[in-house]
């Protein structure tokens, strides 16, 4: 049992249960509906089913950069997470079968994360991007389940981009496997300093990004007190820590600690809306 909570990153599904209920809530004064709750199960089981898949394919390449892991330590067996892999996805299309759009969204992100843990994965940047992509989808998934989408947009745009930059970072942390498995990764193709420099385009423009809902008077000034210190100066330090050491350590916390930081940007969404 403990093999199988790991192995899906409970910090992961917990952020993408959060993100479709943070959405929803910019758009329903509840979010304690059984429609919505499910929506946030079924996302949140799509995402514990992608991470399972992703170890999977990358069973070879985890030998070599995370030995430590589920599967690389024999921990879990091969048959025992595909069958847990399999179980999740379909109690996730079960959770919202009866609401068509979402059923859908549910699906297509199924076959979408499948892919790229089999073959988008190792393209350069492509995977990136549809890892990115499918964090602001969560967003505009619980902006619909609630009854609309629009306020789940700047939410999405936010996401999309902390998780590219987030991918980058763990790009180069993979770097070793990767090439040895002839992963064609940016970081495996054009080394450390130039994904320093794409997450440093990264977070200026996500700055500028992230004041433009208080400037079109969308949020609140609670929103700028939370996100200039709690999520702007956060991606500075971690900007910072990069250009210093981009060695495997700084490289680990700055991945923990951006995983961290969306809530505090999720929180701040909350406050510029609700408060």
């Amino acid at each position: 049992m403990s093999a199988l909570f790991r192995i899906i990153r409970p910090g992961n599904v917990l952020i993408t249960f959060l993100s479709v209920l943070t959405s929803a809530w910019l758009v329903s004064d509840t979010v304690f509906t059984p429609l919505l709750l499910r929506a946030a199960l079924a996302a949140s089981f799509v995402t514990a089913a992608a991470n399972i898949i992703n170890d999977i394919f990358d069973l070879d390449i985890d030998r070599v950069n995370r030995p430590g892991r589920i599967l690389p330590s024999g921990r879990l067996s091969l048959p025992s997470a595909r069958l847990f892999y399999k179980t999740l996805n379909m109690v996730a299309l079960a959770l919202v079968v009866d609401r068509l759009p979402l059923f859908l969204i549910i699906a297509g992100s199924q076959l979408l994360l499948y892919v790229y843990s089999r073959s988008f994965k190792k393209m350069m940047l492509i995977g990136n991007v549809l890892v990115a992509f499918m964090g602001g989808l969560a967003f505009v998934y619980g902006a619909l389940a609630a009854g609309g989408v629009t306020a789940g947009l700047f939410p999405a745009l936010f996401a999309a981009l902390f998780h590219f930059s987030r991918e980058l970072i763990k790009d180069l942390q993979d770097v070793e496997g990767d090439r040895k498995y002839q992963a064609h990764t940016f970081a495996v193709r054009f080394g450390a300093e130039n994904i320093v420099k794409m997450v440093d385009a990264v977070f200026i423009l996500l700055s500028g990004i992230l004041l433009l809902p208080f400037l079109l008077s969308m949020y609140n000034v609670y929103y700028i007190y939370m996100v200039v210190p709690g999520v702007m100066l956060v991606m500075f330090y971690c900007s910072w820590q990069l250009h210093k050491d981009p060695g495997t350590e700084t490289l680990s916390r700055m991945s923990a600690l951006l995983k961290a930081d969306m809530l505090i940007g999720l929180v701040s969404i909350i406050v510029g809306v609700k408060l």
